[in-house]
């Protein structure tokens, strides 16, 4: 007796240890997808999923404060009103992680401030509820109240996230889990490659993966490497050999999947699955490239631009130098002018040059004549 007695206690201590650990972790705000990428990307995205949960949770808890005949009207009205504002909320976050995970980052910009808008908008009405909720509902006002801060803080953590976008630094991040992949196939495809007991065709399949997996993860490397040294980036022909080798592995590891036995089949789902992943990352990583090179183009032009715009001034600059120049020679030219015309001035003021000065000395003449004459 005592020994199911304690066989029964020790049941329920474990399903007391069970249950703790499930009950936590449904209150917290864990997303229900976890998004591998670890770039920018990726954490935009997984912040959209602690988005939708908060917005989930609100819409939930404001429902039951709407549909309860017994409130005030006001009140019902707000809570209904932020019980569909919170729906809308949800949806445009869902769209935006497609958009994100499509790398429409020319969208994205506009699809946040859109999002933050709407969140901002509830504002007063969570506020409106929180203040005016009854004792018998405060329990779900403060709920609604409780995500709808976490909901601020999220979209500010997103905002920022967006912010920090880097084409290059997001291409590291698709490297490294190309990477992850990669090593992650060749681990698997040994277990089949090294076991003698399989089918020869089958293990040099497995060989032909085993190596061309190391040959992508050789080759991200370098890309990495070439991303953190060259600032445009990576161009289309620097990820024309990694792609092309994601593609020709594709049939053999169909093969592998259909042709492994049952002893062996876990490495080959394994392998299969991560080949999957493996070619979403490499189709995703390059659309980085494409952006990478426009990129590039439109830093260019804006080079281009400037440049010209630096000749431009350089030309006015000349050309005011010029006038300058011009406006001296004129001044100089005014100044020899001035003094030419004082040096005639003073010549023309001279005794010798005096009106009537002969006139008086041919008088004075005549005078001393006639004088001369009256004496004799």
């Amino acid at each position: 007796m005592q020994k199911k007695i304690g066989l029964l206690i020790t049941v329920c201590i474990l399903i007391i240890a069970f249950c703790i650990p499930a009950s936590a972790h449904s209150d917290g705000h864990d997303h229900s997808t976890e998004h591998d990428t670890t770039g920018n990307t990726g954490k935009m995205m997984n912040t959209l999923e602690e988005v939708i949960h908060a917005t989930d949770k609100i819409h939930k808890e404001s429902e039951y404060i709407a549909d309860d005949t017994e409130l005030d009207d006001g009140l019902r009205d707000n809570a209904e009103e932020v019980h569909q504002k919170s729906h809308d909320i949800e949806h445009k976050a869902e769209d935006l992680i497609k958009d994100i995970d499509d790398l429409e980052m020319d969208k994205t910009g506009d699809e946040i401030s859109e999002l933050k808008s709407d969140v901002a908008d509830i504002s007063s009405l969570v506020n409106d509820i929180e203040e005016e909720t009854p004792e018998s509902h405060i329990e779900h006002a403060d709920a609604v109240d409780h995500e709808y801060r976490e909901l601020k803080n999220l979209m500010d953590e997103l905002d920022t996230t967006y912010d920090e976008f880097d084409v290059k630094d997001e291409m590291k991040a698709y490297l490294n889990n190309i990477i992850h992949l990669s090593d992650k196939i060749h681990t698997e495809t040994e277990y089949i490659a090294d076991d003698t007991e399989l089918d020869d065709g089958l293990r040099d399949n497995a060989e032909e993966v085993h190596q061309k997996s190391h040959d992508i993860e050789h080759k991200s490397n370098e890309l990495i490497e070439n991303i953190e040294n060259n600032e445009a980036g990576v161009e289309s022909s620097e990820f024309d050999e990694l792609k092309t080798t994601v593609i020709n592995i594709g049939e053999t590891i169909h093969h592998i999947d259909e042709n492994t036995p049952e002893s062996h089949l876990e490495h080959a789902e394994e392998t299969h699955n991560n080949y999957h992943d493996l070619q979403k990352l490499a189709q995703k990583f390059e659309k980085l490239v494409i952006m990478s090179e426009e990129d590039k183009d439109t830093t260019n032009e804006d080079e281009n631009t400037a440049n010209e715009d630096e000749n431009t001034a350089n030309e006015d600059e000349n050309t005011a130098n010029e006038d300058e120049n011009t406006a001296n020679e004129d001044e100089n030219t005014a100044n020899e002018d001035e003094a030419t015309q004082e040096t005639e001035n003073t010549e023309t003021e001279s005794p010798e040059g005096l009106p009537g000065f002969e006139s008086l000395l041919a008088i004075i003449g005549l005078l001393a004549v006639a004088f001369i004459i009256k004496r004799r």
